[in-house]
């Protein structure tokens, strides 16, 4: 009976270290066990790995829902200062959401949508500030469209810097 119990812990302990078996379907507790707060993740669309902790995902959800409100707001001084605090929060997520494949699973496109999320469009910024070689000819065309129907001065200077990044990029 001991044996048995023994073999049940390291099959399960097995299967938490390398994701489920083949065909069953990934559970909170199969990629990230209980007591475990980070691990290293690979992106399943690029193979990039690299750290991740637990919580990114929804912290970045919560805090672009925070800029949906705020960049909508007109700016004070204390707006811009909690913008500034929220972009740079998701600034240090960027590259754990990258090795997840976040940005894969939602392409950069998806981020823009028709601009009716600008917390979505600033944290694609944040990303594209990143990863230039990921900003494109169709990003940059559909970033215009989108920029004439923004209200937000504090976005509006984060969508200019990409214009810096594209001539850049453009001399590499």
């Amino acid at each position: 009976m001991i044996k048995k119990e023994v073999l049940i812990g390291c099959a399960c302990l097995t299967t938490s270290l390398t994701g489920p078996i083949e065909g069953t379907p990934f559970t909170p507790e199969s990629v990230l066990p209980e007591g475990v707060d980070a691990l290293i993740s690979t992106n399943p669309y690029t193979g990039e790995s690299g750290p991740s902790r637990k919580g990114t995902v929804v912290a970045t959800l919560k805090n672009v829902a925070l800029l949906n409100s705020l960049l909508l707001q007109k700016e004070t001084l204390d707006i811009r200062k909690d913008i500034a605090t929220i972009s740079a929060a998701i600034d240090t997520l960027i590259p754990s959401l990258r090795v997840i494949g976040l940005f894969d699973l939602f392409e950069p496109m998806y981020w823009i949508g028709q601009g009716e999320q600008p917390g979505r469009i600033l944290a694609l910024v944040l990303y594209l500030k990143q990863y230039p070689e990921k900003y494109t000819l169709e990003l940059q065309q559909h970033l215009l469209q989108v920029k004439e129907h923004i209200s937000s001065p504090y976005l509006q200077e984060q969508l200019e810097s990409l214009s810096i990044l594209e001539i850049v990029h453009e001399l590499e």
